[in-house]
């Protein structure tokens, strides 16, 4: 797409849309982003500045898994193979500690989908297209 801005300068950022195009489409590249929200209007129509917004996944917290899982593992346990009339069995300390080593295993593999806005940035429209894309320009520009 030509010369990159600074917008993909950050790693964490995963996807990038134009504020006010098409519910916000967002493209994995931010130049992609710019040129298809331009490229949906008339040079013409084109606003002197629009905001990129920025979007990184979303990090699920130990927190929302950690007691949960044990607990459900105890409840199974309990419904399947333990006694009718006794309460279910109490998580002891070493399952509690087994089950955070297990939420951090699988928070450190799971790659999460979903993301939510982290930053953003206004460009200059005609700047931008200058210096990425110049061929769109009619001649003189």
């Amino acid at each position: 797409m030509g010369k990159n801005t600074n917008l993909l300068n950050d790693p964490v950022v995963v996807a990038y849309g134009v504020e006010g195009y098409h519910d916000e489409r967002l493209e994995s590249d931010a130049g992609e982003a710019i040129t298809n929200a331009l490229d949906s209007w008339e040079i013409k129509d084109w606003p002197e500045t629009i905001t990129i917004n920025k979007y990184a996944r979303m990090v699920p917290s130990p927190k929302d898994l950690e007691g949960s899982l044990v607990e459900s593992a105890l409840e199974w346990l309990d419904d399947t193979f333990g006694e009718p009339d006794v309460g279910y069995t109490k998580p002891t300390p070493a399952m509690l500690v087994a089950e955070k080593v297990f939420v951090a295993a699988i928070l450190d593999e799971y790659e999460p989908w979903m993301c939510e806005q982290v930053g953003e940035e206004t460009i200059n429209v005609l700047e931008w297209v200058k210096a990425n894309i110049p061929e769109w320009l009619p001649e003189g520009n």
